[in-house]
């Protein structure tokens, strides 16, 4: 009912009449803000306001859902429904984002080579740092491979130097067990190969074959391909150690308006996902 707009016109009514008749004015609803729907002159009676007031209601409170028969005021004869379904989706804030952000697991989706720092950015926007230390640990790659298209297919995302960087420790020591285990290597003694891994102009390799050999207390004529799980295991930890592993120093930043906007993306999926 546009009860802002209504004026009782006091000249009709008259002693012997039962209804009172009202001329509404025409121009917007103040109570629903809509135009009027009803023509100026047209009149009313008090039944007919109460299914205005009926409907207007249904409309305006009907947050959940509503399923009524109304007739409609203009014609008393023809119905109608109004059905209001609040099963939408609400959009996501920052405080609901930030709420459950530890649902995300952060990864590493790229590396970038400062000289003597690597720099890890997250898929939250966070960065890592990793300074001083050695190159193996900056790098989260133990055993010093060399960034080529082999470390790329074991997950390497770039290079510090001329070595690889892997998004994390057990990722860069499997890259190097799968490398010892593969045809460039089991068919090699582990003299032999550590010959190839460690070339003489670059280190010296009577000395890495001494410590690896009292590390691992395996014979050096051994071949690669011929040793078990566990022996393979000395094998690759013996390197790790020789290659050298020291930490440095771990700077770590999170960018608070990458996290939001992350989690809200992820969300936003996960809804959509759900309504497919």
């Amino acid at each position: 009912m546009c009860c802002s707009n209504v004026r009782c016109d006091i000249h009709s009514i008259t002693s012997n009449q039962s209804k009172k008749r009202i001329t509404p004015k025409s121009g917007p609803c103040a109570v629903f803000g809509t135009p009027c729907l009803i023509a100026k002159g047209k009149t009313m009676n008090k039944k007919t306001v109460v299914k205005y007031l009926l409907a207007g209601t249904a409309t305006l409170f009907g947050s959940s859902y509503i399923s009524n028969s109304v007739a409609s005021p203009l014609t008393d004869k023809k119905e109608y429904n109004i059905n209001v379904n609040d099963n939408v989706k609400q959009p996501i804030d920052s405080v609901a984002a930030e709420t459950q952000w530890d649902e995300i697991e952060p990864i590493v989706v790229e590396t970038i080579d400062k000289k003597s720092d690597i720099l890890y950015i997250m898929n939250t926007g966070d960065t890592i740092c990793r300074s001083g230390g050695s190159r193996a640990w900056r790098n989260n790659n133990p055993g010093c491979l060399v960034y080529s298209k082999f470390t790329r297919e074991k997950g390497a995302l770039g290079k510090g130097g001329k070595f690889a960087v892997f998004p994390g420790e057990q990722t860069g020591r499997a890259a190097l067990a799968d490398l010892l285990r593969g045809d460039g290597y089991k068919n090699l003694s582990i003299e032999r190969a550590i010959i190839k891994y460690a070339p003489p102009y670059e280190n010296d390799v009577a000395r890495y074959k001494q410590r690896l050999r009292k590390m691992t207390g395996l014979p050096l004529n051994k071949r690669l391909g011929d040793l078990n799980s566990e022996e393979m295991e000395k094998v690759v930890s013996a390197i790790c150690v020789i290659e050298g592993w020291r930490t440095g120093e771990i700077e770590h930043r999170e960018s608070h308006k990458s996290m939001l906007a992350a989690r809200r993306n992820k969300m936003i999926t996960d809804s959509l996902q759900r309504q497919i």
